[in-house]
């Protein structure tokens, strides 16, 4: 055999067949966190409170949480999830916190469908954790100090109708 032939004409083909065309769609940077995009209630003894997600571009998922009393909706904060260089950061602006100012967790990991956002100069909560159980089932976690001591607080979402 001539590998003289072979060996550059193997690697040519090899080089080729990774390179995607300019036309070829790139994955969104928040692919992986889709999962979010939609409706979700979480029901307690003090009523219920939901999470809105939606996809606003590639680089931005848009949310926002309140709750429901009796038949008002009541938005208590507007959330962004965007990527900002090589980072994604959890951005909540909650109306009558930090005066109304926005306040960036930056995402620490993001395996199995675990999102784990963080800001250790925040007061509290100091970590935000979503964690997708089932596609139709989350867990959001809120963590820190309060007052000086731990504190966790779970919600138990579920995908709206």
């Amino acid at each position: 055999m001539k590998y003289d032939i072979i060996f550059p004409a193997l690697l040519s083909a090899l080089a080729l067949s990774s390179c995607q065309s300019p036309d070829a769609p790139q994955e969104s940077p928040l692919a992986a966190m889709q999962w979010l995009i939609g409706s979700w209630k979480f029901s307690s003894e003090e009523g219920v409170i939901f999470e809105n997600w939606r996809l606003a571009s590639d680089t931005l998922l848009s949310g926002e949480s309140g709750y429901l009393s009796e038949q008002d909706t009541v938005v208590s904060e507007h959330i962004s999830l965007v990527k900002r260089g090589g980072d994604i950061f959890y951005i909540p602006i909650v109306y009558g916190q930090n005066e109304d100012k926005p306040t960036s967790f930056k995402l620490t990991s993001n395996k199995n469908n675990v999102l784990v956002f963080e800001n250790p100069q925040h007061d509290f909560p100091t970590k935000i954790t979503y964690s997708m159980i089932t596609p139709d089932s989350m867990v959001a976690e809120i963590s820190g100090l309060l007052e000086g001591h731990p504190e966790r607080m779970l919600y138990l979402f579920a995908r709206g109708k």
